[in-house]
């Protein structure tokens, strides 16, 4: 034991370490436990060690225990280790009390030998490893794991399954290694789970980083990291943790690749995104049957995916749901054990709520992508539609999902009929049969048959349910059932019982159907029991929409049902609104029970008629006349019907008010004329929605539109044709149609197969009727152009759904419409339509200058630069179309004036957004900007401003708007360079992960994309300081700039934190990427405006007192205009003092100052205005002379007033005196007279 310790320490001291490593290779396991164990455990005790000690030759060196034992441990680490024994010495230092530093060291040299390891020798490493960093640095192990198997493993499981796409072959070996990697793996992941059972702290270190580096979600999203995230999840503690983190990965990624679509900036920075899909199939391939706790962990991740609604916190959480849809059809796919635990815990979130839509949709993907595995999970969907009863639409979606499950029975049923042996495997799977194939054959089709039947039974106890239950019944009921022929003729039988119940057949009684047996009356309640309309319409669905299926076509029943709508089509000519009990002294708007009953009435009746123009298009043939005179008989007599409806207005008490309301009707109609483009109050019934499907609008649009089909002949269509009544009316349902297909849901979409082709048939009919243009034909505006603005519409609305829900199939409709292939690329297939939608905008702008009063006019550019914008946003990234739009809108705002502002606004935002999405400089933004401070003038007149004119379209007009959408554009700038730095403080989170690149190049692209974000940043503030300069009116404007300027400072101060956290005295980050000139433009240049700026928001305007009390309304939106700016001012000295204070901790973290030439905002200071006082002092001096002249006036006054009074007072006293001498003198003549 001595002459090993002498050794050990001799070949260490001469740092011979391949002495020292065969030294080792060449000891036994345990005397080097023991010696280290022993000896390092106190060496500590000695306060110096000389190497005397040692039996080595005399130094003079010494020094302490712990130095001794650090040097030795260094020695060991800078050994060699021999593969076969690595796992024991890691075993040894499991058990050995180690310093922080040294026990980091010990776990980086094993962690490097696992790369040396073979499958089969790893786990038991890992496993030690495991014990080793129980309690600190477990991070180095998985990272090397990642590595190992990333490498060895899921590498090639992604060139195998591209080999296998091309076709080679791949050889055993290779196949070989793989299973014994995915072994090893299993091992390493059951270990792992035990750890975290435990309680260790390595997983949760590992929890802690990986959360750390969701902002950049390629390091996290590594196949081995999501397989040891699943094994952890079933550990209560971590379950709810790991799934957020999963979870807010994959939203990361995928609004990441949204934000490089629309930034060709993002696009140049950001790298090649993470694919979900190739990632979980890496996993999914690699696990196998014996790796149950992943495929369970997966289970629980997809229902992790799907959890919650559609408004997330990113807003993507449509398309989280569809990654949790393909993890459950993947793992359905390839193990069938796990389909019933699957569609049990579906139909157990259907049930409960409240959010069901993502769980129907992934019920019926599997039901469409795994119909077998499904077949056995029959009673569980069974119960499932029982218990939807009561919800209408939930269980319309339930029924969609169980009905492909019906034909795929049949289906096997025929192979078991032709006595296919290889059918055994699917027998069992579906239950068909629970014992022989003998007993199969001799029932060959009672099974589908029967199940047929028990599906419509289910169905029709929906009929004793209120309409809204019914109504959703028979809007999908077809299309379900034209999928399963052992359906379709029970589906027949039923729909005729139904209309017989209602129908009259007494050809002389009008109207031909009872509307009373369609209501339920009880007091004063009406309710709908029967949707009468949508049961006839689903009828003539039945009846021309057979196929060619001779059988069905000649079935009794199908002709039952077409002879009675025949007959109805006659005789609903003839029915008159008084049939129907509307007469007009009737008020259809009371809530007696009378009148709601006919209120029903009405708008049944309108169904009606709509359903019976289907049936008569549908029915049309060259062989048969006079369609036509049916059709617009029966169109007229919908129309009738509709415009009562429309003058439905409540009468007077008595007949003197309604003669005068008659009276009126004349003068009303005069001032509603005059008041053209007003929005006209709405008096009558409102229309119920339309009965009518995409395949019979198709047909309505290819008859009125089109030059010929080949169903009908021209001269019967030619009536018609010209009938601009019914053609507009065809357009308004098609684009109420395209609305609700917009609005569908993913579930809603698989009723009818044939969606997207309607939708492509309806485009390639409007487009070439009213969109495509030649040089040499004329504007359609002059024929008609409310028909142009319907079918611009409808156009628009298309599009949108296309791209909303069919956007793979975008080029098959362009290729449809504009004749160009698919082969050709998406740009080119887009420059057809580009160039008509722009020659359609010029055409009619100048319609609309030279016709100012025509409400319809004004409205088709907008809908033609919205086109414009639809096709234009859809352009590949350096495309030449792209570029060719871009020049084309600045040549038009350049040199074309305009006063219409919801055009300019949405040419201005096209305009923007093409410049961020394909071009890098912002040339374009500067101009702009420059040209509004001309236009708006400056706060700050000292302050030169540069001249600039180059946009006709911007006037006084049009400032207001075009400042808004530039406002949009500077935020969408800022968000973008967030969402960078948010990933840059990723990446260098995971700046030692192991990966493609080095650490150097990690290193320098990190630097590189800092530089990128404060050269965006810098031009931002500039921006911005041109928009705060100018002198804002009241209203939206300055709502936009102030909330600009709040989201600039936010930036700001995040881009500071970031640098706070990145940089050091050692690394100054900051100033490589030159974010000191930031802080010079923010807190100098953009400061300086700021102030004068709020100044100019928070001064009062002049205005009369007087007249701000005569207007109420002025009054209140100046109250409301304060309380907004005392939230929004606040806010944005608030982003000014943070922005200041992370710079300050910026620059005491590395010693620099930032702040030298920044003078710190006086925000929350109190300020004199000297011209306000000024004024103030001279309006108190006048006042106060006023008042001296007023008290010397009133001094006067009150001494005349003296001096009078005493005046008075001594005439008064005179009066007095000569009274009584009188008295004295009359005294003696009157004793005289009384003697006598």
């Amino acid at each position: 034991m001595k002459e090993l310790e002498e050794a050990v320490v001799a070949h260490g001291k001469e740092r011979d370490f391949k002495k020292l490593g065969s030294v080792l290779d060449n000891t036994d396991l345990k005397v080097l436990k023991k010696l280290f164990s022993s000896k390092l455990g106190h060496i500590d005790a000695f306060q110096i060690i000389n190497y005397t000690l040692m039996g080595l030759p005399k130094t003079g060196t010494e020094m302490s225990g712990c130095e001794y034992r650090r040097q030795i441990i260094n020695t060991l680490c800078n050994t060699t280790w021999n593969p076969n024994i690595i796992t024991s010495v890691a075993g040894m230092f499991t058990d050995m009390q180690l310093a922080p530093d040294e026990h980091l060291q010990v776990v980086f040299k094993l962690c490097q030998g696992i790369e040396k390891l073979e499958p089969a020798s790893l786990p038991p490493l890992v496993h030690q490893l495991l014990l080793l960093t129980k309690q600190q640095h477990g991070l180095p192990l998985f990272l090397h794991l990642q590595q190992y198997f990333t490498r060895g493993l899921y590498n090639r499981i992604r060139c195998g399954a591209q080999e296998s796409n091309s076709g080679d072959f791949i050889s055993e070996d290779v196949l070989g290694s793989r299973h014994e990697l995915m072994r090893a793996e299993s091992t390493i992941l059951f270990y792992i789970n035990q750890a975290a059972n435990v309680g260790n702290a390595n997983i949760k270190d590992l929890l802690n980083s990986l959360k750390s580096t969701v902002t950049a979600p390629e390091f996290c999203l590594n196949p081995f990291f999501f397989t040891v995230f699943l094994s952890i999840s079933f550990v209560t503690c971590y379950e709810d943790p790991v799934f957020d983190v999963i979870r807010s990965a994959v939203a990361r990624v995928l609004v990441e690749d949204k934000r490089k679509e629309h930034s060709a900036w993002l696009q140049n920075i950001i790298p090649s995104g993470c694919d979900l899909e190739r990632l979980i199939t890496q996993i999914i391939e690699s696990s196998g049957r014996e790796r149950e706790m992943i495929r369970e962990g997966f289970v629980k991740l997809a229902f992790a995916l799907l959890k919650g609604d559609s408004r997330q916190k990113l807003g993507h959480g449509r398309q989280v749901w569809k990654y949790g849809r393909l993890i459950l059809c993947r793992l359905v796919k390839k193990y069938y054990d796990v389909a019933p635990t699957v569609v049990q815990l579906i139909c157990n979130h259907i049930i409960i709520g409240p959010h069901v839509t993502q769980y129907v949709d992934t019920l019926l993907k599997l039901s469409v992508g795994t119909p077998l595995m499904l077949a056995e999970c029959q009673e569980n969907l069974k119960q499932l539609i029982e218990q939807l009863l009561q919800s209408a639409s939930v269980s319309q979606q339930v029924v969609v999902c169980v009905m492909p499950l019906v034909p795929v029975k049949g289906f096997l049923l025929m192979l078991k009929t032709l006595d296919v042996k290889s059918l055994a495997i699917a027998t069992q799977s579906t239950q068909c049969s629970q014992s022989t194939s003998s007993q199969v054959h001799s029932e060959p089709l009672e099974w589908g048959d029967s199940f047929g039947k028990e599906v419509i039974n289910v169905l029709q106890r929906c009929t004793t349910q209120q309409a809204e239950v019914r109504s959703a019944l028979y809007t999908g009921l077809f299309e379900a059932v034209s999928k399963s022929p052992h359906i379709y003729p029970h589906a027949v039988d039923f729909v005729l019982s139904l209309l017989q119940k209602y129908y009259k057949s007494d050809e002389i009684v009008q109207p031909p159907l009872d509307f009373n047996k369609t209501l339920s009356v009880k007091e004063m309640d009406v309710t709908l029991m029967e949707p009468i309309g949508q049961l006839v319409f689903l009828c003539q669905q039945f009846v021309t929409r057979v196929g060619c299926n001779e059988e069905l076509e000649d079935d009794k029943s199908v002709n039952q049902v077409r002879e009675i709508l025949d007959l109805l089509c006659k005789r609903m000519i003839m029915c008159t609104p008084e049939n129907l009990g509307l007469v007009d002294d009737v008020d259809l708007n009371d809530i007696l029970p009378e009148s709601r009953c006919l209120n029903e009435v009405y708008h049944q009746a309108l169904v009606v008629y709509e359903a019976l123009i289907a049936y008569t298009f549908a029915s049309w043939s060259i062989s048969k006349k006079d369609h036509h005179q049916e059709l617009i008989s029966l169109f007229r007599s919908y129309t009738k019907l509709l415009d009562f409806g429309k003058n439905a207005a409540k009468p007077g008490k008595n007949g003197e008010k309604s003669s005068r309301a008659k009276r009126n009707k004349s003068m009303n109609d005069t001032i509603s004329e005059q008041k053209a483009g007003m929005k006209k109050k709405a008096i009558g019934l409102k229309k119920s929605a339309s009965v009518l499907d995409l395949k019979s609008v198709v047909l309505m649009l290819e008859a009125l539109f089109s030059e010929s089909v080949p169903w009908a002949q021209e001269d019967d269509l030619r009536p018609v044709k010209n009938r601009r009544e019914f053609c507009r009316y065809a357009l308004q349902v098609t684009l109420q149609l395209l609305q609700q297909v917009h609005s569908m849901k993913y579930t809603d979409l698989q009723v009818d197969s044939g969606l997207f082709n309607y939708c492509s048939q309806i485009g390639s009919i409007i487009y070439k009727r009213f969109l495509h243009m030649e040089d040499d034909v004329d504007s359609p505006l002059e024929e008609d152009p409310l028909m142009t603005v319907l079918a611009v519409e409808c156009y628009n609305e298309l599009l949108a759904s296309v791209i909303l829900h069919f956007e793979p199939q975008l080029p098959q409709l362009l290729e449809d419409m504009g004749g160009v292939k698919y082969s050709e690329g998406l740009g080119k297939q887009l420059h057809v339509p580009i160039k008509s939608v722009q020659k359609r905008l010029v055409v009619s702008l100048e319609e609309a200058e030279e016709t100012d009063n025509d409400p319809v006019l004004k409205k088709l550019p907008l809908l033609f630069a919205s086109l414009l914008s639809q096709l234009s946003l859809h352009l590949p990234l350096h495309n030449s179309t792209a570029s060719q739009v871009f020049s084309w809108l600045k040549n038009l705002v350049t040199e074309k004036t305009m006063t219409n502002k919801p055009v300019v606004k949405e040419i201005f935002s096209l305009l923007f957004k093409l410049q961020i999405r394909h071009k890098v400089d912002g040339a374009l933004f500067d101009n702009v900007a420059l040209q509004l401070l001309n236009l708006m003038d400056a706060i700050d007149t000292d302050t030169p401003v540069e001249r600039v004119s180059r946009f006709a379209i911007l006037t006084e007009v049009t400032q207001i708007v075009c400042l808004q959408q530039l406002c949009a554009a500077i935020m969408h700038m800022l968000n973008d360079i967030d969402w960078l730095v948010a990933r840059s403080r990723g990446m260098f989170a995971a700046r030692a992960y192991p990966s493609s690149q080095s650490s150097e190049e990690k290193t320098e692209h990190l630097c590189k994309q800092e530089r990128e974000i404060c050269s965006h940043m810098s031009h931002c503030v500039k921006l911005v300081t041109l928009l705060v300069r100018i002198s804002l009116p009241e209203g939206p404007a300055m709502d936009s700039v102030l909330k600009l300027l709040i989201n600039l400072y936010n930036s700001v101060s995040n881009l500071a934190k970031y640098f706070s956290m990145r940089s050091s005295k050692v690394d100054m980050a900051f100033q490589t990427a030159r974010f000191t000139h930031v802080v010079h433009l923010t807190a100098v240049e953009l400061a300086k405006h700021v102030q004068w700026l709020l100044l100019h928001v928070m001064d009062d305007p002049d205005e009369d007192e007087e007249e701000r009390k005569k207007s109420k309304k002025g009054e209140k939106l100046r109250m409301a205009r304060e309380l907004k700016d005392s939230k929004l001012v606040p806010r944005i000295v608030y982003g000014m003092e943070m922005f200041e204070k992370n710079v300050i901790l910026l620059s005491k973290k590395c010693n620099v100052n930032l702040m030298e030439r920044v003078k710190v905002h006086s925000g929350r200071d109190f300020r004199i205005k000297i011209d306000v006082v000024k004024t103030t002092l001279e309006n108190q001096e006048g006042n106060n002379e006023e008042e001296a002249d007023i008290e010397e006036d009133s001094d006067e006054v009150q001494r005349s007033e003296l001096e009078a009074d005493k005046g008075e007072a001594e005439e008064e006293e005179e009066k007095e005196d000569d009274e009584e001498e009188e008295e004295e003198e009359d005294l003696p003549a009157r004793k005289k007279k009384r003697f006598s």
